[in-house]
Parts: C-alpha cells; sequence; structure tokens
C-alpha cells in the first residue's frame, strides 16, 4: 500500500497522489512528421501522461512549435500532456534563450492544449513569476524541477529543494538526481518520504543511472507519484522499456 497524497491532481482522470502511481513516456522528436509517428506509437502504449521535450525539436519559431504541438494532441487525443523545454544546463538538448522560452510558453499556452508545464527551479524567482503569470487562469499545473547529472546532493539539500519548489508555488515538485551508489538511491527514496510526510501533496523524484533504477520502480512506496519509462529513445539515463515498467508496476502497486 503505497502513500496516497491529501492534495491530489487529477488530469484528464489521471491522478497524482492517488492509489496508482503513474507513467510517463517522454517524447524527443525532431521534426513535426517524426512527433507524429513517435505519438502515434506512445499513444497506442496507453501510458498515463507523456511529455514533449521541445528542446529536442529542431525548430525554435514559435509557429512550428504551436502546429506541432496540434498535430501531436491530434494523436494523443486525451492523455495528459507535459510541455517541457528543458534547460541546457539541467540535460537540455540545445541552449535556447529565456525570453524565447517564455514566448513560446505564452504561446503554447494560449492554444490550451497543454496540461503541465515543467520548469527548472534553478531559473529562479523572478523567471518562474513570469510563468505563473502566463498559466494563470488557464487551468494549467506547475512543475518546478531539480536535476543533477553529475551526483546525488545530500538529503537536506534534497529536501530543501522540494521545500523550496513548494514555497515558489510549485503544483509537483520534481527531482532527478544521478546515483552513484546503491546508498545515493535509499536517501534519494528516504527523503522522498520525508518530504511527502511534511508536504503531503504530488512529489516526483527518482535517481537517474544504473544504480538509481530501482527508484524508477519502488519509488511509489516512498511517495513518487510519477515515474518514466520510454519507447524507442530515452529522454534520461536508468529509464525503464515502457512494457517491463508497467509489468513491475502492476505487481508491487
Amino acid at each position: 500500500m503505497r502513500i496516497i497524497s491529501e492534495k491530489k491532481i487529477d488530469i484528464r482522470g489521471r491522478v497524482f497522489g492517488g492509489e496508482k502511481v503513474l507513467i510517463c513516456l517522454p517524447l524527443v522528436s525532431n521534426d513535426i512528421k517524426s512527433l507524429c509517428e513517435d505519438a502515434k506509437m506512445l499513444y497506442l502504449a496507453t501510458p498515463d501522461i507523456i511529455e514533449w521535450r521541445v528542446d529536442c525539436f529542431e525548430s525554435e519559431n514559435i509557429e512550428d512549435i504551436v502546429m506541432g504541438l496540434k498535430a501531436l494532441k491530434d494523436e494523443i487525443k486525451d492523455i495528459p500532456l507535459i510541455f517541457t523545454i528543458r534547460d541546457y544546463s539541467e540535460g537540455g538538448k540545445k541552449k535556447i534563450k529565456d525570453e524565447s522560452k517564455l514566448k513560446i510558453l505564452e504561446a503554447v499556452s494560449k492554444e490550451k492544449l497543454i496540461d503541465i508545464i515543467d520548469v527548472e527551479l534553478s531559473k529562479g524567482k523572478e523567471y518562474i513569476k513570469k510563468v505563473k503569470r502566463i498559466i494563470k487562469d488557464l487551468d494549467i499545473k506547475l512543475i518546478l524541477s531539480y536535476h543533477n547529472f553529475i551526483k546525488t546532493p545530500e538529503p537536506g539539500v534534497i529536501l530543501n529543494k522540494i521545500l523550496e519548489s513548494i514555497k515558489n508555488g510549485a503544483d509537483i515538485p520534481k527531482i532527478a538526481v544521478m546515483a552513484e551508489s546503491l546508498e545515493d538511491t535509499i536517501n534519494l527514496l528516504n527523503t522522498t518520504l520525508e518530504a511527502k510526510n511534511m508536504i503531503n501533496s504530488p512529489i516526483i523524484s527518482m535517481c537517474m543511472g544504473e544504480k538509481g533504477v530501482i527508484s524508477r520502480v519502488v519509488g511509489g512506496h516512498y511517495g513518487s507519484d510519477m515515474t518514466f519509462g520510454f519507447l524507442g529513445e530515452a529522454s534520461a539515463p536508468g529509464q525503464i522499456k515502457m512494457d517491463t515498467l508497467k509489468n513491475l508496476l502492476d505487481n508491487l502497486f
């Protein structure tokens, strides 16, 4: 029996903080044609959530991105969509200026075709405030994320990142760190549990890399509400193929 959040977030019938650990599949396509083909494949795999990593898209033109978004939504239908322009400093595929990102976020938010925006906590209070102004009254949720591709920080640092995300208005804090040892993974899981008991709201957490794979499976027992699998190409180290991940979670929860 996993921890159920007092605060739950229901997006098109997929509940963050509920009894089920949600599975998200990322889209890392680089053009509209491959985006549609990949989206069709992901839809057939029936994930709970799909994430579009727009930093992998070859065009930064707003019209092209909006066109891609509309084509994508036609393929994934009612599956909730996370819209992410991952920052280069935290694993993004290319450098995109903050001003350009905000213009893209504003344009796609107006289309009312996205459900969640993922923004790095490291972008700072002022940037986050601008994002919150963009999505105000649009029923779009905000993930504030922290990624560390080098190591797993001390538990106190991880806990502070989660609490800082909540303080800055996150609907869902996300932590993804690199495990260099099994101890790192245990620390991440235990800190997730501690944070869950403190904030009692949805959290996403995982350890990346070979030594962190287990966190993507058992994280739900410690309070993490979503895990990432993949079809085709993984978007982060340590992700598990969708069919394997689904079978593991079905037997655990």
